[in-house]
């Protein structure tokens, strides 16, 4: 679990379990949260809050990370530098993480959360599209670089998406 945690995340703040998997665990509580009764109002209001924080302090993580280290993949911070053959390479991760920062702390302040959890699932599939899926197709023979960054990432980016689906639509 070490070796995992060295290889996929740089400093985890949840040490055992990890940023990725801390994120990933709102999902669930948000497709609950949008299959909910409308009757059952108070518990919907309850798991969305969860998710909402499990998604919002990692991404704010993420966002730091990438600030700091803009030469490597962006999405959810991994070790390995952008390749040079993947376009526009030095940007995305500052465009990843300032999306990330504006997404995350207005998750975390509760204000606008249906378009900032939208705004941060369309930047995970855009990072996907234009970064992970040319390292998918060049690294193709190997598991752990080519489909594994790049199914974690639209994971993620899932996760997103169904928080985002399951907050509230402001007036």
């Amino acid at each position: 679990m070490g070796n995992y945690l060295a290889q996929h995340v740089y400093a985890a703040p949840i040490a055992a379990f990890g940023t990725e998997h801390f994120t990933l665990t709102a999902a669930p509580l948000a497709l609950a949260a949008s299959f909910t009764a409308q009757w059952r109002e108070r518990g919907k209001h309850v798991l969305t809050t969860i998710a909402r924080y499990f998604v919002a302090i990692p991404v704010l993580f993420y966002s730091f990370e990438q600030f700091l280290r803009g030469d490597h993949v962006p999405g959810v911070p991994l070790e390995p530098l952008t390749p040079q053959y993947v376009y526009g390479h030095a940007i995305w991760t500052y465009v990843a993480a300032v999306v990330y920062a504006l997404a995350g702390i207005l998750l975390l302040a509760g204000k606008k959360t249906r378009a900032a959890a939208t705004w941060l699932g369309l930047t995970v599939l855009f990072v996907v599209l234009v970064v992970y899926v040319p390292i998918a197709v060049v690294e193709r023979a190997s598991l752990d670089k080519g489909l594994n960054y790049l199914g974690d990432t639209l994971m993620f980016c899932g996760t997103v998406l169904l928080l985002a689906g399951a907050m509230p639509r402001e007036a």
